[in-house]
């Protein structure tokens, strides 16, 4: 726990410095805020509106959502999902270290990324960050959606 609150302390720019990509969030503290809105959506009459109001109030002061850095493996999914498009991380250990290659299959597009480390979880993690950063850039071009 004290590592992830380390983490969150730092700056964009020395996160971006991390190997690693940070430590992962502690199951407990997800099951801390899971419980916390689940118990605040039923006391508000299941109100999502209140839950929202609520809950950024907690987070606001924080992180707010441009900072907010979600798992580059589950934005992968949740995107190859809402495409329709598969996605595998097939994996190769070789002299100690991972690697892992992020693949996406679909309709005319066929990108892929490599990321090596000693840890194959951080290997996966960072394969999907290069291959969903890559993605995201090409999904603005087709559709001439520029932020």
């Amino acid at each position: 726990m004290n590592k992830y609150v380390e983490f969150i302390r730092t700056t964009a720019s020395e996160k971006k410095d991390l190997v690693e990509g940070g430590p992962s969030c502690p199951k407990a503290l997800g099951d801390l805020v899971e419980s916390s809105v689940g118990a605040i959506f039923l006391d508000s009459g299941f109100d999502l509106n209140c839950v929202w109001k609520i809950m950024l109030s907690f987070i606001d002061p924080v992180m707010n959502f441009s900072t907010l850095q979600l798992d580059p493996i589950r934005e992968m999914q949740e995107l190859c999902q809402f495409y329709g498009w598969k996605l595998e991380f097939p994996t190769l250990k070789k002299d100690g270290k991972f690697i892992v290659e992020a693949k996406v299959e679909g309709q005319n597009i066929y990108p892929t990324a490599c990321a090596t480390n000693l840890n194959s979880k951080v290997a996966k993690r960072m394969a999907a960050q290069q291959l969903f950063e890559r993605l995201k850039v090409n999904i603005i071009v087709a559709f001439n959606c520029f932020p």
